[in-house]
């Protein structure tokens, strides 16, 4: 959808080291998650939980039916982007830009989340907790 002359909008190649890639993830306040619906229950993108453990707030793009849209709003952790929303989010896209607390607020939740619910500490011991706990017939 980018035209020639919009020249406000630039696309990041790859990155080739670990460096870049933490630079660039280091350098946004939110991160931009899409799934295509069709993926919904299939995949869930690796990127969601970088971004929530770098403190990231999140703007998801995909099935509202997905974990990520569900925990994105569950757990306030940004922005669910639909198509008869897009007018609503670009407002408060406008407000949390020109108020810092908004925007702590989300980074804030965002650690915290991946932390209580999603680290790989917190991940690992729910499968061990599942694996030790379970009667082997």
């Amino acid at each position: 959808q980018v035209k020639p002359n919009d020249t406000n909008i630039t696309f990041a190649g790859f990155v080739e080291t670990d460096r870049e890639l933490e630079e660039r993830i280091s350098s946004a306040d939110i991160m931009l998650i899409s799934l295509k619906e069709r993926w919904t229950g299939i995949s869930v993108p690796s990127k969601y939980f970088s971004a929530l453990a770098n403190g990231k707030a999140v703007l998801f793009s995909g099935s509202t039916k997905s974990a990520l849209s569900i925990w994105t709003k569950e757990y306030n952790l940004g922005f669910v982007l639909e198509k008869d929303n897009v007018e609503i989010i670009g407002n408060k896209l406008i407000d949390v830009s020109e108020n810092i607390n908004l925007i702590s607020n989300l980074k804030n939740n965002s650690i915290n989340v991946y932390t209580k619910k999603f680290s790989k500490k917190k991940i690992c011991d729910g499968w061990s907790e599942l694996i030790f706990n379970t009667v082997v017939c």
